[in-house]
């Protein structure tokens, strides 16, 4: 009799074999061999399905078509025989006792629906994704970019939603719950996942001490031809399942700010934001300080990883010698600005970014936050 494995990782592939080959290389390396590895390769142009990987490691499902990612999971899911599924991104990297901390959370949480790992980005070494909080307009992803010693990272916590690039469920959870939309196939099916757990009473956890490397967006299956479509489908089936929290992780970062730092007596905000509810995001910088007047210098574009200052801003801003908040998306994008900070002379200069971090400009630019 052949004894049922205790976990199933399923690994959904359609293209880029270089970082496929450092995926499964690594996972070998930090997974016990009696763990069960589903790698669900899919895609129509087959000549980009790798051949040449050991069978007798990986159990291989090929598929001629592009299955999309939630049908790639399900597929999976449905040759799995674990008693839980572990889903892992064909572009994350892995090192030290990831699965050991992953599963043992796993077990001893009291009613889990799942939990994710800690995901660092592969060329900063920086938070890409620790939970997923919710506007009335977005999906932030609250600390997004601070260092892994930040202390809002370093404690699991329990979110509305996470990402599922290193996720463990129970397969018969998973089963229960309806497993991923497969009409949400070019994203949102771990959000909307983790909404339908949440409905169920069921808890969804971001575990600190399991960390993984996560590269994102590296498959060429088009899906941001059809994100605008695929956002709006989650949205108008969520509607009611979701509701506003990032007042909650603003409240913390300002809270945790002022027990170190003092705010200044009155700011000039200039906005490098992309986000649509500005007011919504002024009036909630306006319950911490002084906001004098604010300006909008959006350069229109989401998440850009770096903005000039010099380039965007002109020189009544520089040399202003009232305090700036400068709000912007991320707010590692104003790291590469030190002529700036050295010709501003002023060490009370904040920023804030709509993923709830808050830190001096001194301090982004010299890279200590």
């Amino acid at each position: 009799m052949i004894r049922r494995p205790h976990h199933s990782i399923i690994i959904p592939f359609h293209s880029n074999e270089p970082l496929l080959r450092l995926c499964l290389a690594t996972l070998l390396k930090t997974v016990p061999s009696d763990v069960e590895k589903i790698l669900v390769l899919n895609n129509h142009r087959t000549k980009e399905l790798p051949q040449g990987i050991n069978s007798t490691q990986f159990h291989i499902a090929r598929y001629e078509e592009s299955l999309g990612y939630s049908r790639a999971i399900n597929e999976g899911a449905a040759l799995a025989r674990g008693r839980t599924l572990i889903f892992c991104d064909a572009d994350t990297f892995y090192f030290g006792d990831w699965f050991a901390n992953l599963v043992t959370f796993h077990q001893q949480a009291k009613n889990i629906g799942l939990a994710s790992s800690r995901l660092l980005d592969p060329r900063t070494s920086r938070v890409l994704d620790f939970g997923i909080g919710f506007t009335r307009y977005n999906a932030p992803h609250p600390h997004r970019d601070v260092r892994p010693d930040n202390p809002f990272v370093c404690k699991a916590r329990i979110v509305q939603a996470a990402c599922s690039a290193n996720m463990i469920v129970d397969a018969k959870l998973f089963a229960q719950v309806g497993a991923f939309d497969s009409e949400l196939q070019y994203g949102y099916s771990d959000l909307d996942l983790c909404l339908r757990l949440n409905k169920l009473g069921k808890k969804c956890w971001v575990v600190n001490h399991s960390t993984v490397f996560h590269r994102g967006e590296s498959a060429a299956n088009g899906r941001d031809t059809y994100k605008a479509d695929v956002k709006a489908l989650f949205a108008a089936k969520n509607s009611k399942r979701t509701h506003p929290d990032m007042q909650g992780y603003f409240e913390e970062s300002f809270v945790a700010f002022q027990r170190s730092q003092k705010f200044a007596n009155g700011y000039l905000v200039i906005d490098l934001s992309s986000v649509v509810d500005r007011t919504w995001h002024y009036d909630l910088l306006r319950e911490f300080v002084e906001v004098l007047s604010v300006y909008d210098y959006s350069p229109g574009v989401r998440d850009l990883t770096a903005i000039s200052l010099i380039d965007q801003l002109g020189l009544n801003v520089l040399q202003s010698r009232t305090p700036i908040l400068y709000f912007a998306d991320r707010f590692i994008s104003l790291k590469d600005n030190r002529m700036w900070f050295d010709m501003r002379r002023r060490k009370d200069d904040l920023v804030v970014d709509r993923n709830a971090n808050i830190a001096l400009l001194s301090e982004v630019v010299n890279g200590l936050c």
